[in-house]
């Protein structure tokens, strides 16, 4: 399976990228939940490819996010994030559509 792994938690952006070999180097970004450190498009891939998308970003981010990666040719699916788990809640679960 190949592809990139994204996860735009409460205050970063990560991602790797996911090859035959397992899970590649780990890239972050920051992001005040508005909008992302600058030059932050620089370090996305570019397609064909898949990147598979989990956030618990607000809505207008993530969704930032999600066309800046169709616009580079990737195939974005979005993971199901949870409410809670374990005692510990999430305080903003929405996924982009």
């Amino acid at each position: 399976m190949n592809g990139w792994l994204f996860d735009l938690g409460n205050s970063r952006l990560k991602a790797a990228r996911l090859g035959p070999d397992g899970v590649g180097a780990l890239v972050a970004t920051v992001h005040d939940g508005a909008d992302f450190a600058s030059g932050w498009e620089a370090a996305l891939p570019q397609g064909p490819g898949v990147a598979w998308l989990a956030s618990v970003a607000p809505v207008p981010l993530c969704a930032r996010l999600q066309r800046a990666l169709q616009a580079r040719g990737l195939d974005v699916r979005i993971a199901t994030v949870t409410p809670g788990f374990g005692g510990i809640d999430l305080g903003a679960t929405e996924a982009a559509s």
